[in-house]
């Protein structure tokens, strides 16, 4: 008989769309005093129009989402958005996020956000993310799992 290597795929990569029938991304420009924005991160408007990295729930409206683009600078390893780049948002629809080490959200719990970590945990005592649960609770090795947003914020 055969062998089996694993029994379940990962999740896939931070920011990756998934379930896309039902999805909305938004570009928006990167504030200019901004951190470099990860794929899979939450953002947050300014009161400019750009987006920055979350620092509070309040202010997030959605998740950075992987696209088609050039490494940043001469590292071809680095690959997120830079202070004048255009940022691409998730806000409404499926995405894979990276949770805090540790995290087992049940399927369809709130997702909560760590200010510290900037990582999404199911820890009651962060901050509750509005309108965005756990799909289907599976966190992969990579610490990496499936969170829906089912209304904007914006």
């Amino acid at each position: 008989m055969g062998r089996t290597i694993g029994i379940r795929m990962d999740a896939g990569y931070p920011g990756a769309l998934t379930r896309s029938v039902d999805v909305i991304v938004s570009p928006f420009p990167v504030d200019a005093g901004t951190t470099p924005i990860l794929w899979g991160q939450a953002v947050a408007l300014t009161a400019t129009g750009s987006v920055t990295n979350a620092t509070d729930t309040n202010d997030i409206i959605g998740i950075a989402v992987r696209r088609v683009q050039q490494p940043s600078g001469n590292n071809p390893q680095v690959w997120d958005m830079q202070a004048g780049d255009v940022c691409d948002v998730l806000v409404r629809g499926a995405v894979i996020v990276e949770v805090d080490p540790g995290t087992l959200p049940a399927p369809g719990s709130p997702v909560f956000f760590d200010d510290t970590t900037q990582l999404f945990t199911a820890v009651d005592t962060d901050t509750p993310i509005p309108n965005a649960v756990y799909t289907n609770g599976v966190v992969d090795p990579n610490n990496c799992t499936e969170i829906l947003i089912t209304t904007r914020s914006i």
